[in-house]
């Protein structure tokens, strides 16, 4: 019996262990839906800021903040099973990779919104990006704790 070199490096590739993580530098963290958008930055130093807009007054604040580096490397633990699922941004690509929030057979609502988280540092950039709305009976969990995330962070 004789086997195809392509078939056992995928079979291969499927048994390694998860890549390894390297420390961030930076985390981005954009939710958008139908009443407004939030965007926090922090940087390892702990400086960061928060944007939001909104659909009634005020339309847009902007802030800072000062959190410890314990406290980013405690935001970037919280985050690590989300990074696991993130793709290296292309910068010849949108960042948004696509317009579809779901595919055409699974359930899904309009006015979920998303959130995207953005991790940067030495030599990467990784984003993970969910749709709110793409099956979201399925993902009740998952989108509950990405949106206890986001309320935890400094307004």
């Amino acid at each position: 019996m004789r086997y195809h070199p392509l078939a056992i490096a995928i079979l291969l590739a499927g048994c390694q262990s998860p890549r390894p993580q390297q420390p961030a530098d930076q985390i981005e963290i954009d939710r958008s839906g139908m009443t407004g958008s939030l965007s926090t930055y922090v940087d390892k130093s702990g400086v960061g800021s928060v944007e939001q807009s909104d659909l009634v007054p005020p339309y847009f604040s902007r802030r800072s903040f000062r959190i410890s580096e314990k406290e980013f490397r405690a935001l970037e633990a919280r985050l690590a099973k989300f990074r696991e699922q993130a793709a290296p941004i292309r910068f010849t690509a949108p960042r948004v990779q696509n317009n579809q929030p779901c595919p055409e057979d699974v359930p899904w609502t309009t006015d979920a919104g998303s959130v995207s988280i953005i991790w940067k540092g030495s030599g990467f950039e990784e984003q993970y990006l969910v749709h709110l709305g793409c099956d979201s009976e399925r993902y009740a969990e998952r989108n509950a704790e990405l949106r206890g995330i986001i309320e935890s962070l400094p307004r």
